[in-house]
């Protein structure tokens, strides 16, 4: 079983690149897991050498080659933190492993972008890009091309697909009640290429976006929260849910084929499974796998490539029955990544029950998030989780 270390550029810059990569080995860990490409984030540091609260803008930790992408749709600038240096240059030349961890279609960009998700209302969801949409599809396309460097291993893509309604903006605020159907409602897209898509596959998108409008503020719900049940509660629902996963895993196949070519693995993280425990390590509804339909990820689509869950639970057996969950869905290998520290692990016994349920499930890739984040004693329990006999 490979391992992998995520971190963050000013996790690298501030304490140098040689200090976490030996960090990294010590604790036994073959990869360090760079993010490549990432969103906006406030994100405490608890061993920054220089600073406790980072706030970051979005942005890349390499050099593009500008002229592979669309012209509409682009990487946001160098990250602040690299000061002026390319990252993934620099670890090609370390003694360890490197993956590129890349943030694709939720980046951030500048009100009324080219490709941005829009609702039935026509409001943009600021930040989020539709995978439906030509230029979106090439600037993810060139995005993995570029990923693709002397020295890269694998690309970890999260956020190729959508997101919900609720991600976390910068004051997010709602004072009125919505049910999770209409939260879902709400996160659906309906660009123009989305309903360009619908007609070419004989959905009536025009309806369906009238029946969602007048279904919003309604208080609708559904009795069973599933894709058929949901996919029955409105004319035209259920297929374009469907089309959505379809959209999603073709985007996903093109991007697996062209880093394929090039040499290097490539992994879709859905986020499902660590959505209800991210804040607690609390996670005892539905399984990830259950409930990537709502982001329009249905992981038994995928064709090439790995999928990576990321079951972010306090508790060892859950994270056997989510990757078990994933391992019957899909016809890809099925990565892992777990959180060792809190809220999900206080203790070497509770990491290293989830490092050989891995093991024994067959797991090839495990990463850990995430350095930056985690104080320096959670790479104690990595190292004794991964020691011979754990």
């Amino acid at each position: 079983m490979r391992t992998s270390l995520y971190c963050f550029a000013v996790d690298l810059v501030g304490e140098g690149v040689g200090s976490v990569a030996r960090r990294a080995r010590d604790a036994g860990i073959d990869d360090l897991t760079v993010a490549a490409v990432y969103h906006e984030a406030r994100d405490y540091l608890p061993h920054h050498p220089r600073i406790r609260v980072h706030y970051a803008r979005p942005g890349v930790a390499f050099r593009i080659e500008e002229e592979l992408y669309p012209a509409h749709v682009r990487p946001a600038p160098l990250l602040e933190a690299c000061e002026g240096r390319d990252l993934l240059d620099e670890l090609a030349r370390e003694d360890t492993g490197l993956e590129a961890w890349a943030v694709y279609l939720h980046n951030d960009g500048p009100p009324g972008q080219v490709g941005g998700v829009r609702n039935a209302w026509g409001d943009e969801h600021q930040g989020l890009l539709c995978a439906a949409h030509p230029e979106v599809r090439g600037y993810a396309l060139a995005l993995t091309v570029d990923l693709c460097r002397p020295g890269v291993r694998a690309i970890n893509a999260e956020v190729l697909h959508y997101l919900p309604f609720e991600h976390g903006f910068h004051h997010e605020r709602r004072f009125a009640p919505l049910t999770r159907f209409e939260r879902l409602l709400l996160s659906l897209c309906f660009c123009e290429a989305c309903v360009a898509l619908a007609t070419d596959a004989g959905i009536d998108a025009d309806a369906l976006r009238a029946t969602v409008k007048a279904t919003v503020g309604t208080g609708a719900e559904v009795d069973e929260w599933s894709r058929s049940a949901v996919g029955a509660a409105l004319e035209g629902l259920d297929a374009y849910l469907r089309l959505r996963e379809r959209t999603v895993a073709g985007l996903a196949r093109d991007c697996a084929s062209a880093a394929a070519a090039r040499g290097v693995s490539f992994a879709v993280l859905d986020v499902s499974a660590g959505i209800a425990g991210w804040a607690d390590g609390v996670s005892d509804g539905p399984l990830g796998a259950e409930l990537g339909w709502e982001l329009g990820l249905d992981v038994g689509l995928l064709e090439e490539g790995r999928l990576l869950a990321v079951p972010y639970t306090s508790d060892p057996e859950r994270v056997r029955a989510e990757v078990e969950a994933y391992q019957k869905a899909a016809d890809v290998p099925v990565d892992v990544l777990l959180r060792p520290m809190w809220p999900d692990s206080g203790s070497v016994e509770d990491l290293s029950r989830k490092v050989a349920i891995c093991r024994a499930l067959g797991v090839g890739r495990l990463g850990f998030y995430h350095y930056g984040m985690m104080p320096l004693d959670a790479l104690d329990r990595v190292r004794a989780s991964l020691a011979p006999g754990a």
